[in-house]
């Protein structure tokens, strides 16, 4: 089952990747207590980067539970687990979503991973099988959409518009309105959904704003390269500078909407913090 993920694993991606996980982590904090992951709980964290999700759940299970995270590239469980040190409740493991780590889980969790799978059904009754009964699964997932109109900023300029036009040619492969379809995916994977949904954007302003534009660019240089996307075309070293001198500190952007949802697996769940 193989993904479309677009974006480089380096250094500035994993910076990038922290001050996104910031800004998502209200969203994130609150669909993982409204799915009642709450202390004792045992959590599978899917396609969990270095950790953020993850951070989150052991922080809401505590020591008297557990965090399993995966990911598919060794780099980022390697940075996962150095992050959390010798932390004996969590753990981080390379693994596949078609082949997920073993055991047995209380709640599964992912963020903006349910995007790059070619099969959004298959994926998710491909992990539920570590789910316990009664378990709960919670995701937040983006809506992209193919004019790249998920991404709202202002003002707009030729600059931006050329950054709008790499960014979507990074995403071409991706899935499109994942979040708006994580209630029918989870029926289909013999889910019961859990509403109301939880909904949010990511903000971000002046050069911040510039620096994570030029930096999601930078991580799909080689996606974008192999679509035909001249570097040169890009100058990637000067595009921050650039998109900050046609906005300035008054620039804005806004990504999304991301939509959370999470639901229940049928059947008797007698985990300590369980919902009920």
């Amino acid at each position: 089952m193989a993904d479309s993920y677009a974006l480089d694993n380096t250094a500035a991606e994993q910076v990038r990747l922290n001050r996104q996980a910031a800004a998502l982590r209200p969203i994130t904090e609150r669909l993982l207590r409204a799915a009642g992951i709450g202390p004792g709980m045992s959590v599978l964290d899917v396609g969990c980067g270095v950790g953020d999700v993850s951070l989150i759940a052991a922080e809401l299970v505590s020591r008297g539970g557990r965090v399993v995270g995966f990911d598919r590239d060794a780099r980022q469980v390697s940075a996962a687990a150095a992050r959390f040190g010798d932390d004996p409740a969590t753990s981080f493991v390379q693994a596949m979503i078609e082949d997920p780590p073993e055991g047995e889980f209380d709640a599964i969790v992912g963020r903006l991973v349910l995007m790059y799978q070619p099969d959004l059904v298959a994926a998710v009754s491909s992990l539920i099988r570590r789910l316990r009964p009664g378990g709960v699964v919670a995701f937040v997932e983006l809506n992209l959409r193919p004019d790249g109109s998920q991404l709202i900023y202002w003002p707009q300029t030729p600059l931006e518009e050329r950054v709008r036009s790499w960014v979507r040619a990074g995403f071409e492969s991706a899935n499109y309105l994942v979040g708006l379809q994580l209630p029918s995916i989870f029926r289909r994977a013999g889910l019961v959904p859990q509403p109301p949904y939880d909904s949010a954007a990511v903000i971000f302003e002046g050069r911040d704003r510039a620096e994570m534009s030029a930096e999601i660019v930078r991580s799909m240089l080689p996606a974008l390269t192999k679509a035909g996307v001249d570097p040169t075309d890009i100058d990637i070293d000067t595009l921050s500078e650039r998109l900050y001198a046609e906005g300035g500190d008054e620039q804005i952007s806004a990504l999304g909407p991301m939509i959370g949802v999470w639901a229940r697996q049928p059947g008797q769940h007698l985990a300590q913090g369980a919902p009920a």
